[in-house]
C-alpha cells in the first residue's frame, strides 16, 4: 500500500489567527482513496472534537502521554489559545479530527543562543492512528509554520518511554539534547527533516 500524499492549497494567512478562525492550507490523499483537509486554526466545531478526544478515557495512549484532559477539559481552549498557539488540524471527509499539531512561543528550558523558540506538540486520533499520516502531516505542518513564522526555532519535550513519538520526532528532523532539568523527560530540537 502507498503512502499519504499532500497537496498545498494556496492560502494567504497571517499568524496568529483570530480565535476560531480556520483556513484550508492543504489536502491529504490517503492510499485507500480518502481525502483529508489540513486546516490552519480550529473552528468551534473542531475545538469541540478536540475536547471530545481529550475527554475520551478509553484512549489510554492519549491519556497516558499527554496533558490534554487538563489542557482542554479542566481548563479552556480559549485560555490555551491566548498563548499565541497555532494549531494545524487534519480533518477527515466525514468531519472527524484525525490529527492535530500545534506550535506556540515558549522559551526552551535549557540555555540557548536564541530567544526565538516555539514549542510543538503532535496528536493523532483513532481511527487514523497508525495509518502513517503523522510523518507527512508533521513535515507539512512544520514547513508551513516555518514559512509563516520565519526565524523561529522549534523544540519539544516528551517522555522517553513514548517510543513511537520519539521515533516520529527523529524522522521529522528533531535531535535529542542532554537535559538535566527533568530526568523523566526528553528534550528535542528541530534541525531539518531526515
Amino acid at each position: 500500500m502507498g503512502k499519504p500524499t499532500f497537496t498545498v492549497v494556496d492560502s494567504h494567512i497571517e499568524l496568529p489567527l483570530p480565535l476560531y478562525e480556520s483556513h484550508i492550507v492543504g489536502l491529504v490523499n490517503l492510499p485507500d482513496g480518502e481525502v483529508l483537509s489540513v486546516y490552519a486554526g480550529l473552528s468551534k466545531e473542531h475545538v469541540e472534537k478536540l475536547q471530545a478526544h481529550a475527554r475520551d478515557m478509553e484512549d489510554v495512549e492519549l491519556q497516558n502521554n499527554t496533558s490534554d484532559y487538563r489542557r482542554f477539559v479542566e481548563n479552556s481552549y480559549e485560555d490555551w489559545y491566548k498563548k499565541e498557539r497555532t494549531p494545524f488540524a487534519l480533518i477527515g471527509a466525514n468531519g472527524q479530527l484525525a490529527a492535530l499539531i500545534w506550535f506556540g512561543p515558549e522559551k526552551m528550558p535549557i540555555e540557548s543562543d536564541t530567544d526565538s523558540w516555539d514549542t510543538v506538540a503532535f496528536r493523532s486520533y483513532a481511527p487514523y492512528r497508525g495509518k502513517g499520516i503523522m510523518t507527512p502531516f508533521g513535515l507539512f505542518a512544520i514547513s508551513k509554520y516555518i514559512e509563516l513564522r520565519p526565524g523561529r526555532s522549534i523544540w519539544l519535550e516528551t517522555g522517553p518511554s513514548n517510543e513511537a513519538a520519539v521515533h516520529l520526532y527523529k524522522k521529522l528532523g528533531f535531535t535529542e539534547h542532554s537535559y538535566q532539568g527533568h530526568a523523566d523527560r526528553l528534550l528535542m530540537t528541530f534541525t531539518e527533516p531526515v
